[in-house]
């Protein structure tokens, strides 16, 4: 499944480590404003794969945002992202 994963706040947040490591791929181009990801999983398993049920706000990465799931897509973004995107897409 495509995923967008989007910060709030902070000055540059990252993804945590663990975390980047369970995606098949990773679209970083947007980073930090937005992440996209190929990730087998609902959108709560990756919720709470980035913000564990109890995490230190203050020390974790990426300390608050937010995950959409990618069903249909449109908008404006540079052609890599879409191509990135169809690439990736995988009919359901």
């Amino acid at each position: 499944m495509l995923y967008a994963i989007f910060p709030l706040g902070g000055d540059n947040p990252q993804l945590p480590k663990d975390v980047e490591e369970r995606f098949e791929v990773i679209y970083t181009q947007y980073a930090p404003r937005a992440w996209f990801v190929d990730f087998k999983g609902t959108t709560d398993e990756l919720t709470e794969l980035i913000w564990p049920e109890e995490f230190d706000e203050d020390a974790h990465p990426l300390p608050e945002g937010f995950v959409v799931r990618l069903h249909r897509y449109n908008g404006w973004a540079n052609s890599d992202l879409w191509e990135w995107l169809g690439a990736h897409r995988r009919e359901r």
